[in-house]
């Protein structure tokens, strides 16, 4: 039934528009559905990770494959309506090439297999920009430059990262909280006995320090390697970081003497 309205529709709308705003109003609504289809199926990803914990990367494969198969009947039923009565392949390749540029936009232009990551905010490496919503809603982008584990007695454990890092960092933005997660290998068998130690763990973001609690803090071992992950909210990660700030300019004014302080950071 709906079928046959949309096939009506569409021939009805032939004929009262030229060729050429008709098939731009195609184009339009095809990217339309595309984009509402994609955000529907984000919150639906995010939510079954928040609410029923399901792992990251299982909860990333049920959405990129509900994505792709979204995309793909609806790009069949667009070439099987408009194929009925006018059949232009050169208007089906223009979807196509939609269809492709919408992804590249999404994420940039990556290779296939990341395309994984634009679900969730996905993986990032040291030294990517990570943005995170804070408490009033405004995205605020930090950069991962770093990262310090700290024992129980203060000091600072560092790793070689070229040796322990098992996989690259992981962030992801959820509805009112974030995760952080990262992996090491267990080389030596030396890392369950910094683990147990373990009592902060430390980030760089812009090159400033900002530490998280152990309260926070989740340590679990994954086959070959150890896992960590750290939930925060974002409100926290907003003070800690204008704290942060402010204490540098403070350090920097009494350096140089006569310097004033950017007030605005206070506020």
């Amino acid at each position: 039934m709906i079928s046959t309205f949309l096939v009506q529709f569409t021939a009805e709308l032939k004929e009262l528009l030229p060729d050429i705003y008709f098939y731009l109003l195609a184009a339009v609504l095809y990217c339309l559905l595309l984009f509402t289809f994609f955000v529907f199926i984000k919150k639906i990803i995010a939510d079954l990770f928040e609410k029923y914990l399901i792992r990251f990367s299982m909860a990333n494969s049920i959405g990129i494959w509900l994505i792709f198969s979204v995309c793909l009947v609806s790009f069949l039923y667009v070439i099987i309506l408009f194929s009925s009565s006018y059949p232009y392949l050169s208007f089906f390749a223009i979807l196509l090439l939609i269809t492709a540029c919408f992804f590249l936009c999404i994420k940039g232009t990556i290779p296939f297999i990341q395309w994984i990551v634009m679900l969730t905010d996905g993986l990032w490496k040291l030294g990517d920009t990570i943005k995170i919503n804070d408490h009033l809603g405004k995205v605020r982008s930090v950069r991962l430059t770093g990262i310090q584990l700290v024992n129980k007695d203060g000091n600072i454990i560092k790793l070689p990262l070229h040796d322990y890092f098992r996989y690259p960092v992981t962030f992801y933005n959820l509805k009112n909280y974030s995760f952080l997660e990262f992996s090491f290998t267990n080389k030596d068998d030396q890392l369950p006995v910094i683990l147990e130690q373990l009592d902060e763990i430390r980030f760089e973001l812009l090159n400033l320090p900002f530490g998280i609690d152990s309260d926070s803090l989740e340590v679990y071992q994954q086959d070959d390697f150890m896992k960590i992950k750290i939930k925060f909210w974002p409100a926290y990660i907003e003070t800690q970081l204008r704290q942060s700030i402010i204490e540098l300019v403070e350090t920097q004014r009494k350096k140089n003497k006569g310097h004033p302080i950017n007030e605005n950071i206070k506020k």
